[in-house]
Parts: structure tokens; C-alpha cells; sequence
């Protein structure tokens, strides 16, 4: 998860996103949802297993949260 989003999320923003007062995501199920939307809009046609991968990173590295299957 860590190489796809500091490729692919981070030549678009940087972290602070995810750290802001006023972020989108609150949770686990939250950030899964932005990365399966952002990436569409973005063209990477990732899988499923790939939106989960960097879900986790994002959660854990992030948010400190739990991810919703082991990281």
C-alpha cells in the first residue's frame, strides 16, 4: 500500500490531508471509500486489493486506526 500512494496520492496532495481538522474520512470505512473514489477519478483502475492496501497504509500510518482486515 505505502509504494501505490506515495506514487500515485502524494503527486496530488500531500499528507496534510489526511490530518486536517476538517478531513473527509473519519474512519476506516471512510478512507476505504476516498481511495476507491479518487483513484476512479484519476483513471488507476486499481483492484479491489489494491484500494484495500493503501486504505490500510493511509489508516494505519495516518488516522492510527485499526484497519477493517489485518494490515
Amino acid at each position: 500500500g505505502q509504494i501505490l500512494h506515495d506514487t500515485y496520492c502524494v503527486f496530488c496532495h500531500d499528507t496534510r490531508v489526511y490530518t486536517r481538522e476538517d478531513r473527509v474520512a473519519r474512519d476506516y470505512r471512510e478512507i476505504y471509500a476516498q481511495v476507491r473514489r479518487w483513484q476512479q477519478n484519476v483513471g488507476l483502475k486499481w483492484s479491489d486489493a489494491d484500494i484495500e492496501k493503501v486504505s490500510n497504509y493511509i489508516a494505519a500510518k495516518y488516522y492510527k486506526l485499526p484497519c477493517l482486515d489485518a494490515c
